[in-house]
């Protein structure tokens, strides 16, 4: 897969803000691997942070638009490869996705 054109990278680093959007090979490497034996390595074009459910919605939508895959990533644990962005693509973190909205004890939630 080629690389993303520069123009995608700069509308997800607007959706997201500049702080929350990587593309820099430095940046990508820490999410280019797990911690699963054989599994191969590949860095993502860009990783993306939001802060917002508006933001993974124009994500999503940008993404399915341009047809790029995308690799939804939790707190980064990366046991099980399913994060390992093997098609190159947009890793989508949400680690700073960090605020409870609300807490539901009758079906143990938050």
């Amino acid at each position: 897969m080629e690389m993303l054109e520069g123009s995608i990278i700069t509308q997800l680093e607007e959706i997201v803000g500049g702080k929350n959007g990587f593309s820099k090979k430095a940046a990508l490497v820490t999410y280019s691997y797990a911690a699963t034996a054989d599994m191969p390595t590949h860095l993502p074009d860009v990783v993306v942070m939001p802060t917002e459910i508006d933001q993974i919605q124009k994500i999503v939508q940008l993404a399915r638009a341009k047809k790029l895959a995308i690799y939804p990533r939790g707190a980064g644990t990366n046991l099980s490869g399913g994060t390992v962005p093997i098609e190159k693509g947009i890793v989508l973190s949400m680690q700073r996705m960090d605020k409870i909205l609300e807490i539901d004890p009758e079906n143990l939630t938050a």
